[in-house]
């Protein structure tokens, strides 16, 4: 992933929900809908295989390698010791978080675990450490939990959340890498 810790600029290669009227789909369709991010439509049988020539076009047209790469929009780029309690509470009052208002993310580097990763409820807990101060993750895809696995040291990008038994900020890991410091 490659991360833009610009958060001001909004930067979307293509929008479905855009093209859907504009790229000629429109006489395929009987009803659509959605927003930039997500879009839904509403097509008879009959129109399938002319509508999924239009659409396929359309992406051919608009995505390039250089383009199509992941990227994520960072809030703030922190170490451990700035994260606390304060902060991870605090950003409770910005809710409700949806497609006006996106959760928080933030980027740390040169992170290691302090353990294996432990089945919790509904995904893994992993204890992580900058060097400065460790602290717990939560990762819910197995992906990421891979290169978990495999990594020596990482670069994370997490939301805060609360660990609210030892009432204490844990991440929510959305993406890591393998760092690029090998220091």
């Amino acid at each position: 992933f490659f991360v833009n810790d610009t958060a001001t600029t909004e930067i979307y290669t293509l929008s479905l929900h855009d093209a859907l009227p504009i790229y000629q789909c429109a006489d395929s369709l009987i009803g659509y809908g959605g927003h930039r991010k997500a879009a839904g439509v509403h097509i008879s049988k009959d129109e399938l295989e002319n509508f999924r020539e239009k659409i396929n076009s359309l992406v051919e047209e608009s995505i390039t390698p250089e383009n199509s790469l992941p990227l994520l929009e960072i809030d703030a780029k922190l170490t451990f010791k700035d994260i606390n309690t304060e902060l991870a509470e605090g950003l409770v009052n910005l809710k409700p978080y949806g497609e006006g208002n996106p959760t928080s993310q933030f980027f740390s580097s040169n992170v290691f675990k302090k353990g294996d990763p432990k089945k919790i409820k509904f995904g893994f807990s992993v204890w992580l450490s900058d060097g400065t101060r460790t602290l717990e993750a939560v990762v819910y895809d197995k992906d990421i939990l891979e290169v978990m696995n495999y990594a020596d040291k990482l670069d994370i990008v997490f939301n805060l959340g609360m660990n609210n038994y030892h009432n204490m900020p844990r991440l929510v890991i959305r993406a890591c890498r393998l760092s690029e410091d090998k220091g």
